[in-house]
Formats: structure tokens, sequence, C-alpha cells
């Protein structure tokens, strides 16, 4: 099919080629889409990869302090499970203050199996945009939402009876 165009008084004819089918139109923007997706993937990748640089370096800035863990208890307020140039901590912040809830000795056996399943997990934990997708999906898919919500009540638990100078494993 041809198109024919008139321009103006001079009735001289241009010709604007033909029209694309239907099909090349979709191949074109079906070409257009995967370069687009291709291109958001190689900006994502760009920036993972200068975001664990920045963490790398933030780490080897802060070796003297680690956060293992935190609890949030409101709006502003949470506790932190931390080691403090190898002294462990757990510490009460609000938006105003920040308090020493209780020492514990590093050496104690039921920091290290806590400290060893917080490590764990931070293994196990989603790389990027896609783990997060992927393993958020694989849970959804196997019905293990709530075992996070379990998880974190135990922890909570485990906690509050370590503050209160329990062994930690009453309630569990």
């Amino acid at each position: 099919m041809t198109v024919l165009f008139t321009a103006g008084n001079e009735g001289a004819e241009m010709s604007a080629g033909t029209v694309p089918s239907m099909s090349g139109l979709f191949f074109r923007v079906l070409i257009s889409f995967i370069l687009i997706i291709l291109l958001l993937y190689g900006v994502l990748k760009l920036l993972k990869k200068q975001q664990e640089i920045r963490l790398q370096v933030q780490q080897d800035r802060k070796s003297w302090v680690k956060i293992y863990d935190y609890q949030e208890l409101g709006p502003g307020k949470g506790v932190y499970l931390t080691e403090i140039m190898s002294k462990v901590c757990i510490l009460g912040v609000t938006d105003n203050n920040v308090s020493l809830l209780k020492e514990i000795e590093s050496e104690d056996e039921t920091w290290q199996d806590i400290k060893d399943g917080l490590i764990e997990k931070r293994k196990e934990s989603p790389k990027g945009i896609g783990g997060f997708f992927s393993t958020s999906l694989k849970k959804e898919l196997e019905g293990q939402k709530n075992s996070v919500i379990d998880e974190q009540l135990q922890r909570t638990r485990r906690l509050f009876n370590r503050v209160k100078g329990g062994n930690g494993d009453e309630g569990s």
C-alpha cells in the first residue's frame, strides 16, 4: 500500500513509503522492550556493584563496631544487639537516648549460638533485587511466610529474657 501526499499548490506527489505490517510493528516494539530491559539490568548491576564497594569500605572503617540484630519496639525506639570492641552489648535506643541494657560475655555459649544463627541468616539473605524476589516467591510457595515472624518473636523473647537475667531459653 502506498500513501501519497500533495504539497500545497504545487501538486507534487511525495511518497511516504509503505506502511509496515502489524507483525513488523510488533517485532519492533518487542525488540525495543528487550533493549530497555537489558539496559535496566545493566544499570542495576552497576548500582549493585557500587553498593557492594561502599558497604565493604564502611565495614573496613567500622571494624570495631558490629550490629548483629535490631528489634523495633515502636516509632523511634528499638533494641540493638551489638559487638563493640569485642564486648557484646544490648543497647536500648530512642530518638533522644542510647542506654546500655546488658553487657554479655563474648565467650558466653548462648551468645555464640545467637551470633552463629544471625551470621548464618545473613549468608542466606537474598542478594540484590533478583535474589529478594526469588527468595520471597520461594517462601510464599513453600508456605513459610509465618516462620519469619515466629523466628523474630523467638529472638525477641531470648533478648528479653537475657535482659531480665534469665537463661534465654524460657518461652521457646
